[in-house]
């Protein structure tokens, strides 16, 4: 996959993440919008039912009050008529009147033929009598209890013209309505409240702060069915309003957030895989150039030894002989320790690979590897400096894998040091375990790079020449032979200033506790 198109698919796929992100924005913003106007609504409702509430509440504990009189006009009629109700009603002959006795069951009445009065035929059990009603004492008392309740409304609309908001209304009522309306109404955040005047002066309420109240859009108009009074007015602010709606709408903005993380992630990662993608594309060609490269050297040395041997000429001469069976074996040792090392790092990768541990001399594993090395700095006019300090190095580890990671610390300061390299291997140890350092003055690692050279494949760029071999499998393979063994690689270096791979093994390891046990 070309550069070109994974810019091209980078492009789309920001448009299309940001589109969706700007349309579930969206969707985030229409619900709290929606809860926002449902919550209004809502308490819009509910302060008109505290204020009909209110009134009512005044209306009845004022009829309450007035009630006596009531008691007083009916006293009379009820001495003789304790047990009794009676009901009037047209008919075509007259009045029909029926009587309601708690002992008797309901009687009938007929009206016949009298002057100013009602002659009244009762029929109870087939038996009937008369009985005179007058007509005039009837419309006498319903006149007055109608008068009286005139009464009543009249004094309800003016008794209060004059009396004080603080008097007529009481905090802990108004309190309490308030509590009962909100909770009815499902609002069960925090709320203050004042009831303000004609001139928007706080009379009443409770509250911490006036001003949000004052400027809230809560508002309804205390007893508006009021004439000639000064109106006031009840208004509600809720303090923590915009948490309580995200809360009310808690759901919506979970899922919306939830699917937005997730766009986003699955976003990153599909680039991060395209991009890895890419680059280990671009590593594993590298690889094989390099590959083909390495192989071709030794193969071509060996093609040519061969067709020298086959040459009757040469074949006589037993010290040329021996030259170029020299040169075809350490050929073929290197093509070897080619294959070996990558087969290596096969295995581990399949996580198929177990060590061997034995107990071991660290520093006569150090020389193994660089007597096997030593040769090639020597020629190329360098020296391989040593200065074993550690006290304690018997230790118990893969003698064969820890003598190939000494080896390429060993091979890149070698190659990565230009001419006559100087190389120092020093050694030392603390309490915990015994420190190996590989110290160079080659061309060094820049800190951008430095995270990447214990990746497979990864070679240290070395400019537009490209003179140095190798497969870039070799910090791979050593770090996870170090972790292998509990240990660890630091590396400390400089563009131009060379470099230091420090190695630290512990001493103790699942291997010791192993070997202990047995």
């Amino acid at each position: 996959m070309s550069q070109k198109i994974i810019n091209i698919l980078v492009i789309a796929s920001i448009a299309v993440v940001t589109g969706l992100i700007i349309v579930q924005i969206y969707w985030i913003q229409n619900a709290i919008e929606l809860k926002e106007s449902q919550f209004d609504e809502n308490l819009k409702r509910t302060l008109a039912r505290v204020v009909h509430r209110l009134e009512k509440i005044e209306a009845l504990n004022y009829i309450n009050g007035q009630w006596k009189d009531f008691s007083k006009l009916n006293n009379k009629n009820r001495q003789n008529s304790k047990h009794q109700s009676i009901s009037i009603s047209n008919n075509p002959n007259g009045f029909s009147i029926k009587f309601y006795n708690n002992f008797m069951p309901a009687n009938k009445a007929t009206r016949t033929n009298c002057n100013n009065k009602i002659c009244l035929d009762y029929e109870n059990g087939g038996s009937c009598w008369d009985t005179i009603v007058h007509v005039d004492s009837i419309y006498d008392i319903i006149s007055k209890k109608t008068n009286l309740i005139e009464d009543v409304i009249n004094e309800m609309v003016y008794v209060n013209v004059n009396v004080d908001i603080k008097n007529r209304l009481s905090l802990s009522l108004l309190d309490s309505i308030l509590k009962f309306e909100l909770n009815n109404a499902g609002i069960d955040a925090n709320y203050e409240y004042a009831v303000f005047d004609i001139f928007n002066y706080p009379v009443l309420g409770k509250f911490d702060d006036i001003l949000p109240i004052f400027k809230s859009k809560y508002i309804a108009k205390l007893y508006p069915n009021d004439f000639m009074l000064k109106p006031h007015f009840i208004k509600i602010f809720f303090p923590n309003q915009k948490s309580y709606l995200f809360k009310q709408a808690g759901f919506v903005l979970a899922l919306s957030a939830t699917l937005i993380l997730l766009v986003m992630f699955v976003f990153y990662y599909s680039i991060r895989t395209i991009i890895k993608q890419k680059q280990l594309s671009e590593i594993k060609t590298d690889f094989v150039n390099n590959m083909t490269h390495e192989l071709k050297t030794p193969i071509s040395t060996i093609a040519i030894a061969c067709e020298a041997l086959s040459d009757p000429e040469v074949a006589r001469n037993e010290e040329t002989n021996k030259t170029f069976l020299k040169v075809i074996k350490d050929e073929n040792k290197r093509l070897g320790s080619m294959v070996e090392t990558i087969l290596h790092n096969a295995v581990y990768e399949k996580s198929k690979f177990k060590l061997k541990p034995e107990l071991a001399d660290l520093h006569s594993v150090i020389e193994e590897a660089i007597s096997n090395i030593e040769m090639q700095v020597v020629l190329r006019g360098g020296i391989i400096n040593k200065e074993f300090n550690a006290e304690s190095t018997m230790l118990m580890v893969d003698r064969f894998h820890l003598g190939n990671v000494f080896l390429n610390m060993l091979d890149n300061a070698n190659k990565y040091s230009g001419e006559n390299p100087e190389i120092t291997v020093k050694t030392y140890n603390d309490d915990n375990g015994i420190y190996i350092s590989f110290i160079d003055k080659g061309i060094g690692i820049s800190k951008e790079n430095q995270n990447k050279i214990f990746d497979k494949f990864y070679r240290v760029p070395t400019g537009d020449v490209h003179d140095v071999k190798g497969f870039g499998l070799g910090l791979s393979y050593s770090f996870n032979i170090i972790a292998k063994h509990n240990g660890k690689i630091d590396v400390k270096s400089e563009k131009d200033n060379g470099s230091e791979f420090t190695i630290f093994l512990p001493y103790k390891t699942e291997f010791v506790e192993n070997y202990e046990k047995s």
